[in-house]
């Protein structure tokens, strides 16, 4: 049986998935061997939410590291230059944070309201939130008050990044940040 002879009894949200459901090597096996019902393509379209879930992820985890990389170059500049990397390493730091709001399920309305030390308060198992605080005061300072952070926190906040990346990215995405490939943001065809 091919999906073409499935259409009756089907509605059309059910056809759309199964002719998505065709690139799938599972689906494509029930297709092929008749055992397809309601159920299973339930199933099916879960599992596929969930990897498609999980590549969005890693994509967004890998444009994060691509900006912490960014920040380390622009950390080993002179100092009258250097300080960009504050903003670039608080800028991965946030948006690593709204990806674990959302894996989370923090709603994009909670998210809007809060501010980077708040998602401290809403996902407990996240870790230094003191050294984050120091980022964050730097940043503050840098953006709103033209105070141009020394070496010294330049090179603090270069470490307080890295170790804020590799102890939460395996305890909010089950992944060792080592293990996130800025390769994932090239398309590849299949």
């Amino acid at each position: 049986m091919n999906i073409h002879q499935l259409q009756s009894g089907y509605s059309l949200q059910v056809l759309a998935a199964l002719r998505a459901f065709r690139f799938y090597p599972a689906a494509f096996w029930l297709i092929k061997n008749n055992e397809l019902n309601e159920t299973r393509i339930i199933i099916l379209l879960i599992i596929i939410q969930l990897k498609m879930n999980k590549d969005i992820f890693i994509k967004r985890l890998a444009i994060i590291k691509h900006l912490f990389s960014q920040g380390m170059e622009q950390a080993k500049q002179s100092e009258v230059i250097a300080f960009s990397s504050v903003l670039t390493f608080h800028d991965c730091i946030d948006m690593f944070m709204q990806l674990a709001a959302e894996k989370k399920g923090i709603t994009k309305k909670e998210k809007e309201k809060l501010f980077m030390m708040d998602f401290f308060l809403k996902i407990p198992e996240l870790t230094l939130q003191a050294s984050v605080q120091k980022i964050n005061s730097r940043r503050n300072s840098l953006k709103h008050n033209g105070q141009i952070p020394a070496k010294i926190e330049i090179e603090e906040s270069k470490i307080i990044t890295n170790l804020f990346l590799e102890e939460n990215t395996p305890l909010i995405f089950g992944i060792a940040f080592e293990n996130v490939s800025t390769l994932d943001l090239i398309p590849f065809d299949k």
